[in-house]
């Protein structure tokens, strides 16, 4: 990461891990560089605290897999990322067509997303033997609690083309840049979006993204017309 933009230019930086030998190691090639903001925190992923009041940038690197309580992690670094902030996430893992069916995503989110059955459970089985876990659980949580800015399918041919992906998110309630992005989806096709981005208050709605939405609310209701010889019945759905 540090190639991509200088970790210097952090105010801080937390490494959270289980393990003191790895935190050791960590500590050791930090000190080498001379990162006087990264400081290596011992504890759980799912209920580490830092002394500010939100993070601007959260990441999983490999390490999503290897967490067996997925869920409170998840939801507890939900809670410490800024509305503007960004989350990423880069991990092993196999997805079925089962599980893709319907989805809306990105620009390359579904390509390359279905693994083969038979590479699925090989995968799944050689990682289980380690405790890591490559099911599409954890990355199908990801993308429902975040927003979705960016997804990628892909594998190391090196180590016998194991799938991995590359996944960005972020506030997806608090994003007007995500919101601008899924109001054109709403109404478009699902692999264009803008690329420019406006303010909330020029944001316009569309007839078709108002019914999506309130198709979406809680307890609301749509009708539904239904042809039949001599009369139209019409019936009302509760959500």
């Amino acid at each position: 990461m540090d190639k991509i933009y200088s970790l210097k230019n952090f105010k801080a930086v937390y490494v959270v891990d289980l393990s003191p030998s790895l935190l050791e190691v960590a500590k050791e090639r930090f000190a080498a560089r001379g990162w006087n903001n990264v400081h290596c925190m011992l504890a759980d992923a799912c209920t580490f605290t830092i002394p500010h009041e939100s993070a601007d940038l959260i990441t999983f690197s490999y390490s999503l897999s290897m967490i067996p309580t997925f869920h409170s992690a998840i939801d507890h670094v939900q809670t410490m990322l800024d509305k503007d902030g960004v989350i990423a996430c880069v991990d092993f893992g196999v997805q079925s067509k089962v599980t893709t069916v319907g989805r809306v995503d990105t620009l390359g989110g579904l390509q390359n997303r279905h693994i083969p059955w038979v590479f699925r459970t090989f995968w799944r089985a050689w990682f289980e033997a380690d405790r890591v876990f490559l099911d599409p659980a954890r990355r199908d949580y990801l993308e429902y609690r975040f927003g979705t800015l960016k997804s990628l399918n892909l594998s190391n041919d090196t180590l016998g083309k194991i799938p991995y992906y590359i996944w960005l998110g972020c506030d997806k309630d608090r994003s007007p840049a995500l919101l601008h992005r899924i109001n054109a989806l709403a109404t478009a096709s699902p692999y264009l979006a803008p690329t420019d981005v406006v303010s909330k208050d020029e944001i316009k709605h569309s007839k078709g993204h108002e019914a999506a939405l309130n198709q979406n609310m809680p307890n609301s209701k749509m009708s539904i017309f239904m042809l039949s010889p001599g009369k139209i019945q019409e019936k009302m759905l509760r959500f």
